[in-house]
């Protein structure tokens, strides 16, 4: 199994953190991406002995499809950040997805208060093959007609020599 594991950039609740992957099972891998939090994240992956992956939200498409699940450590108040654009990747590929925020002590299972413990929803994931995924962070690149490098430097002796013409044209009194 692979886990994506991010947070808000203000997150430091890091004893929520803890009781929560002390739950996850040997066998997942958890990505992490990074951010202000990576540091604190990887030694508390590491104490409980899990496999663990930093990854680069720039490169988020080369590896989305081979995440099973994403636990969100999100207090919801936040916009722009990588915990509200894996929460929109998870709806748009009906991935599932666990939130914790710091003003309960319950979760949300993709946005659904569920009164189930975290544990056994953690074992009724299942591992998916072949899923193909849409990625919110595919940015379209239109590239603009550049000039070359000689146009650029032709533009800019024209526009020295006009500022030094109008320097010398100024007289002081």
């Amino acid at each position: 199994m692979n886990t994506l594991v991010v947070s808000d950039y203000t997150w430091d609740n890091m004893p929520v953190v803890m009781k929560r992957l002390a739950k996850i099972p040997k066998d997942t891998r958890v990505n992490i991406l990074y951010e202000n939090n990576t540091g604190p994240f990887s030694k508390i992956v590491s104490s409980y002995e899990l496999n663990l992956i930093r990854r680069d939200i720039d490169k988020f498409s080369t590896f989305a499809d081979t995440i099973d699940y994403c636990i969100i450590f999100t207090n919801l108040i936040e916009y722009n950040t990588h915990s509200r654009y894996i929460i929109d990747f998870c709806e748009d590929n009906d991935l599932p997805y666990i939130i914790f925020t710091e003003s309960d002590s319950n979760f949300l299972l993709n946005m659904e208060k569920t009164e189930i413990k975290f544990s056994k929803i953690i074992k009724t994931f299942t591992k998916t093959i072949n899923k193909k995924v849409t990625s919110p962070f595919i940015r379209d690149i239109k590239f603009l007609n550049t000039p070359s490098i000689e146009k650029v430097a032709q533009d800019i002796r024209k526009n020295y020599a006009r500022i030094r013409s109008s320097r010398s044209a100024i007289v002081v009194l």
